[in-house]
């Protein structure tokens, strides 16, 4: 594989202004997401019909994501992504999900780590939540999907 950063890299830090009442929080949790520096990092490549991004600089992911858009079995092929799919605008120019499954899974082992055991079942299968885009007219048009499962869990 080419070197993933001639394609396009990630790497930049948020400037977080420090009289901001949320600036404490924001400079907790950078870290969290993004690693001891708080950077975003990752890569960025296209296919002859779409971009795809990872947020980690992982060039066997990046490898991954590719062969599986070039060969249009990727997520779109999820039953539970296509379910979140089916309520977003057909014809977004973007779309985003977060698997909240892996999310709860990790809050759970945190609060164990922290001597506070979750108090919540996880269950097996938890539809995404989805985020669009669709633009039109010099516009931009946004829409969530929150599944009943996610609210329900």
């Amino acid at each position: 594989m080419p070197d993933p950063c001639a394609m396009g890299c990630i790497g930049d830090t948020f400037d977080i202004d420090q009289n901001n009442e949320m600036a404490g929080p924001m400079q907790m949790v950078m870290p969290m997401l993004f690693g001891p520096e708080g950077k975003m990092s990752g890569y960025v490549a296209t296919t002859d019909k779409m971009m795809v991004m990872t947020m980690s600089k992982n060039s066997a992911l990046l490898e991954s994501v590719l062969n599986s858009a070039k060969s249009g079995k990727g997520l779109a092929t999820n039953a539970l992504v296509q379910q979140t799919a089916e309520r977003l605008p057909a014809d977004r120019v973007m779309d985003a999900y977060v698997g909240v499954k892996s999310v709860m899974d990790m809050a759970q082992g945190a609060m164990a780590m922290f001597g506070a055991p979750a108090e919540f079942k996880v269950p097996a299968e938890i539809a995404p939540i989805g985020m669009s885009a669709s633009m039109n007219k010099g516009g931009i048009h946004y829409r969530m999907h929150v599944p009943t499962d996610v609210i329900k869990s």
